[in-house]
């Protein structure tokens, strides 16, 4: 295919992507197979789950299929891994290069944490980068580092009359040993009786069954309706990291076992109509502000319970996931109210409502900026002030109403 037309033997096994047998490339495989063994274990583990899905998804899109091995480079195979940089997923996309390429990232989903979907966008930025390149060395150095910096490294290196292949260019030592590391792991992984790891046993591939509700189900009300444990539900779908629908959609995908899927589609064929109030653990992402406790009493669910002997209020609000505050404030209780044994209480639970409702009322006020006044050092420039300061040439332009960069 266009992007897959290359093959490199590497003893007796071939790849589709540039590996290149030398001494940093085995000098890293003998770091993942002694120091770093039980990440690798893992890692392979893992890769049982989502390899078979990934390697299905490149082949469609006519990509090299040992592109898979970035992910064991990436994430090791972690759907919930996150960098120091906010890199999330098993592809580990930063929030602005992950809405780009069409992943849903807000308060309520992060779909660099679906496995499909992150792979799908993976597979977009790949062919992307390589259409820039024409390189699959530099397309995943440019994965790394950004395509912005590989550009200015063969910029700089032409202007000195250089090569400017990926080993010849001058790059963050991160990127110069990202590179090798995929290399050295596509080895690991194709070659596992011979590194020690043909013991490792794989998970099961992913059922990529996937339901879809209107958000008025909650993901507990599927669970419960599709005879599985919410726990298990939440683990099959990370990117509802809150395990809420995402309330800015109408209606929102899940992962389901095709057997649970069954037993949820004839719960819905008895009764299609959803349960009216959440569960009461809910409460506890909505916040404890005024506006909230209005918009619970407006749309949110009463629910009654009787007083027994010992209870106090401190001791039912937290049983009911709410707080004293709202407890005393829903029952007309004040400092000197006594509980009596048997007395009712109402407190509210969410509802699907109570979630759309909290989002779109909400005002973010902007960030005020504090001046701060700086004394130029001998010989300083605009650009290394702004370098320093996190800030941009043309604001501190603005800010200072200077004409010309070189005005100082």
């Amino acid at each position: 295919t266009l992007y897959r037309h290359k093959f490199w033997k590497v003893e007796g096994k071939t790849y589709d992507i540039p590996v290149r047998y030398n001494s940093k490339v085995k000098r890293i495989i003998r770091r993942l197979t002694t120091k770093k063994r039980k990440q690798v274990i893992k890692g392979m583990r893992h890769s049982g789950k989502y390899m078979p899905m990934m390697v299905k998804m490149l082949h469609e899109a006519g990509m090299p299929l040992d592109l898979v091995y970035m992910v064991s480079a990436e994430s090791n195979f972690n759907v919930r891994a996150r960098s120091k940089k906010s890199a999330v997923g098993l592809w580990q996309f930063i929030a602005s290069t992950g809405r780009i390429y069409g992943l849903k990232i807000n308060r309520w989903i992060d779909e660099r944490r679906d496995p499909i979907l992150s792979t799908k966008a993976a597979i977009t930025y790949l062919k992307h980068l390589y259409g820039i390149f024409g390189d699959w060395e530099l397309a995943m150095a440019a994965y790394n580092t950004g395509e912005g910096r590989v550009k200015r490294a063969i910029k700089l290196a032409k202007r000195k009359g250089q090569k400017h292949n990926f080993s010849s260019l001058r790059l963050p030592r991160e990127t110069r040993n990202y590179v090798p590391a995929i290399m050295a792991l596509s080895v690991i992984y194709k070659n596992p009786e011979r590194y020690g790891f043909g013991h490792v046993k794989k998970m099961q591939p992913m059922d990529e069954t996937q339901g879809n509700l209107p958000v008025a189900f909650s993901l507990e009300e599927v669970a419960k309706r599709s005879k599985m444990s919410f726990r298990t539900l939440r683990e099959l779908n990370p990117a509802l990291y809150l395990g809420v629908p995402p309330m800015t959609q109408k209606s929102y995908s899940f992962y389901i076992p095709q057997l649970h899927h069954k037993e949820l589609l004839a719960s819905l064929d008895k009764n299609p109509e959803p349960s009216k109030q959440w569960n009461r653990s809910y409460n506890t992402l909505l916040g404890n502000s005024a506006r909230v406790t209005r918009i619970l009493e407006k749309f949110g669910a009463p629910v009654y319970f009787r007083v027994k002997y010992g209870d106090n209020l401190w001791d039912l609000a937290r049983k009911h996931k709410t707080s004293v505050r709202r407890l005393a404030r829903w029952n007309r209780l004040n400092s000197k109210s006594v509980l009596r044994v048997n007395q009712r209480l109402k407190t509210y639970v969410p509802t699907w409502r109570v979630f759309q409702e909290v989002p779109s009322n909400y005002k973010y006020s902007k960030p005020k900026l504090i001046a701060q006044r700086i004394r130029v050092p001998k010989g300083g420039t605009l650009s290394e002030i702004a370098r320093k300061y996190r800030t941009s040439v043309r604001k501190l332009m603005r800010w200072n109403n200077l004409k010309s960069p070189n005005s100082v």
